[in-house]
C-alpha cells in the first residue's frame, strides 16, 4: 500500500493499483485538519488481529 498526501492531494495504491484519488476541499469536515501531526494506524473489526511491518514515511519535494 502507498498513501501519498501532497498539498490538499490524497491518493492510496495498492498492489500499483489505485484506490483512491481525491482531492479535500477546503470546507465542512477538512477545514479544521492539521496541517502536521501524527499518523494513526487503526484496525475497526474486534473479531481480527491486525499487524503492521516495514511502514515508512518519506517527505516529498
Amino acid at each position: 500500500m502507498r498513501i501519498t498526501f501532497v498539498d490538499n492531494h490524497i491518493r492510496v495504491e495498492i498492489n500499483n493499483e489505485k484506490v483512491v484519488d481525491w482531492k479535500a476541499e477546503p470546507r465542512g469536515k477538512v477545514e479544521s485538519f492539521a496541517a502536521r501531526g501524527y499518523i494513526g494506524l487503526q484496525n475497526h473489526d474486534h473479531d481480527t488481529k491486525t499487524m503492521f511491518r516495514n511502514i515508512f514515511v518519506k517527505s516529498i519535494d
